[in-house]
């Protein structure tokens, strides 16, 4: 499938207000631009803008030019935005356009490609510019680089020289012969065969990694079915020995609980001894008080005892008193001594019966009042006696709270156990049932189990890995057979693409030179980093001389040597973008020359590929098409 530029269309492009190119109006496929700067006085050429029409045709190609533009530079003074088209016709009578819009008030930058076919308009513009270009490269069978180095000859291209002279890896010859493709199939071999032999490696170790695993699981199974049963028997021994304990616990425990509640009686007991105690004490003092009292009775008796019995000894005197008054007729007076009369003793009589009368009056309390004090006497001896008896009860109280006591401290050390006891009680009981637990895990032969399907799964991943190390070595068998094949085919396109590249150079020189320049281009292989490197020599020859490097010759000899390469670089690869375009290709030919290029540009015109050439020089008319580029006042426009 061939594609060809049929129309390009522009407004506001750098200095082009608007320019429209029609190719399939112009009778011929050469076309030559030629030009004017009227700005600059005395310049028929220099900046009016011929070379725009190739940055035109590869930035709506590829969203770039040879000439490394700025995408802002390509929006001129002429209008807010630049709009650019290019329409590119199809072998089977389809044609699709490009589109490219610069800061438009509704597309902004956008880029559209449409299809026009007889079943009506397509659009296949994409979300993003880069997707579209993608499409539009994919679909014309086009790249940047294969287009710069085939289709494109331009005085901007600052690296062309050395892209035609020191290929490395071939890259213009194999991009040329649109090997590019096998290039990266080469390549990919190869990263094949490096990930085949990784993989083969990593296999290899993983198998041997899981063998030795695998190995280690099983001696592991074995080891652990033995301690199996030993596990289990020292655990079934440990449970009886647990067993043991939580009884003998248990009766130390019952133990303690009674001698705790041993300890609670005595401690009942204790009580009412203490209280007893208290009652001997009090009864004690009681019996010290009422001895107090009996000895004050009876101190009292003694005394009203005393003085009754004086009383009884001045009645007995009053008594023989009143005898004496009565046996004697006269007597003195016993207080002043005198005589008394008859009256005066009777009076002294009475007197002395009245004293009488009151001493036994006294005499009479004082008897009722010893009476009292003996009864008092009687009353507490009969309470003392009462007294004692009671304190003779409570004697042996200290000796029985004593005996008490000490059984309660004997009692008290088993009764403080029971907490100590119940905590080892509960440790014991859980340790019990950790055992029984175990136990139970072990009857199920949990890890013996699981070990088992380790191994099991062990086994299945080290069959996966082996096959997949019999897969890897196939891979790396066949990746190795694809990598030396294109290995040698590639270089064996190589030396025959280089053998028609100096065919079509040496045949385009011959008419350029009349046979006295050759050009012989060869392979070169270089060892670098440890891996070998082709290279393309460049050798000239003029006049039969000693062939030599290419750039140390004359810019005469030298362009005529880089168009010949670019001719041949086009005719020697198959193409399905007939197009070229030179910009000032011309520059150091002489005349006779300049006649002999366009000789070889109208034969590639007539095979039905649209040359466009751009040159300051005037054209000799009769060969082409000739546009003539005219620029005023910064404006530029193609003169009709």
């Amino acid at each position: 499938m061939s594609f060809s530029i049929s129309k390009i269309h522009a407004k506001n492009f750098v200095l082009y207000e608007e320019l429209s190119l029609n190719f399939d109006s112009l009778e011929n496929n050469l076309v030559f631009i030629t030009g004017e700067n009227l700005d600059v006085h005395g310049s028929d050429s220099n900046g009016c803008g011929k070379s725009l029409v190739g940055d035109l045709i590869t930035d709506l190609l590829f969203d770039k030019t040879v000439r490394k533009h700025s995408q802002k530079s390509f929006i001129g003074k002429f209008g807010k935005y630049s709009f650019t088209s290019m329409r590119i016709k199809e072998n089977g009578g389809d044609f699709f356009w490009i589109r490219k819009y610069r800061n438009h008030a509704t597309y902004k930058d956008k880029t559209f490609f449409h299809l026009y076919s007889l079943s009506g308009l397509k659009d296949l513009t994409k979300k993003t510019k880069a997707d579209t270009y993608k499409l539009i490269w994919k679909t014309l069978g086009i790249n940047w680089k294969t287009f710069k180095n085939r289709n494109y000859y331009g005085q901007g291209d600052s690296e062309r020289f050395l892209r035609v002279t020191d290929a490395r890896k071939a890259e213009i010859i194999v991009d040329i012969q649109g090997l590019d493709d096998l290039d990266k199939s080469k390549d990919r071999a190869h990263q094949l065969f490096k990930k085949a032999k990784n993989d083969k490696e990593n296999f290899e170790l993983e198998v041997i990694n899981q063998k030795f695993i695998l190995k280690s699981i099983k001696k592991n199974i074995v080891v652990a079915e033995k301690d199996h049963a030993k596990t289990v028997a020292s655990r079934v021994k440990i449970l009886e020995e647990t067993n043991a304990d939580i009884l003998s616990i248990k009766e130390s425990l019952r133990v303690s609980e009674k001698c705790a509640g041993r300890v609670k009686i005595f401690s009942r007991e204790l009580d009412e001894l203490e209280e007893k105690s208290e009652a001997f004490i009090t009864l004690t003092q009681n019996i010290t008080v009422n001895n107090h009292l009996l000895s004050e009775a009876r101190k009292g008796v003694k005394e009203k005892t005393e003085q009754r019995n004086r009383l009884t000894a001045k009645i007995s005197e009053a008594k023989k008193e009143i005898s004496d008054l009565k046996s004697k007729v006269t007597t003195k007076c016993g207080k002043c001594g005198s005589k008394l009369t008859d009256q005066r003793r009777s009076k002294s009589i009475e007197d002395v019966k009245d004293h009488i009368k009151t001493y036994h009056k006294s005499e009479i309390d004082l008897t009722a009042t010893i009476e009292t004090f003996r009864n008092h006497v009687r009353y507490r001896k009969s309470g003392i006696k009462k007294l004692e008896l009671e304190a003779g009860g409570l004697v042996g109280v200290g000796k029985a709270m004593e005996k008490v006591d000490l059984k309660i401290k004997k009692y008290a050390v088993k009764a403080s156990e029971i907490s100590v006891l119940s905590g080892n009680l509960s440790k014991v009981k859980k340790q019990r049932k950790n055992l029984r637990l175990e136990l139970k895990e072990l009857h199920d032969e949990k890890l013996l189990k699981h070990m088992k399907q380790e191994f099991k799964k062990r086994e299945e991943e080290c069959s996966v890995s082996s096959q997949n190390l019999k897969r890897a070595k196939w891979r790396m068998k066949k990746n190795g057979i694809a990598k030396a094949v294109f290995d040698r085919s590639i270089r064996t396109m190589f030396v025959t693409f280089l053998n028609n590249l100096n065919h079509f150079s040496n045949s385009f020189l011959d008419t350029l030179s009349d046979g006295c320049i050759t050009v012989m281009f060869s392979p070169v292989s270089e060892k670098l980093s440890k891996k070998v490197v082709d290279e393309i020599s460049v050798k000239v020859s003029v006049a039969g001389a000693d062939s030599r490097d290419f750039r140390t010759y004359s810019g005469g000899e030298k362009g005529r040597v880089e168009v010949a390469t670019q001719l041949a670089l086009f005719s020697a690869a198959d193409s399905s973008f007939p197009f070229l375009f030179f910009d000032e290709p011309f520059i150091g030919i002489d005349e006779d020359g300049r006649a002999r290029i366009i000789d070889l540009f109208k034969k590639k015109a007539d095979e039905g590929n649209l040359v466009i050439i751009v040159s300051h020089d005037n054209i000799v008319s009769g060969y082409g098409e000739t546009l003539n580029v005219k620029r005023k006042d910064g404006r530029s426009w193609i003169d009709a």
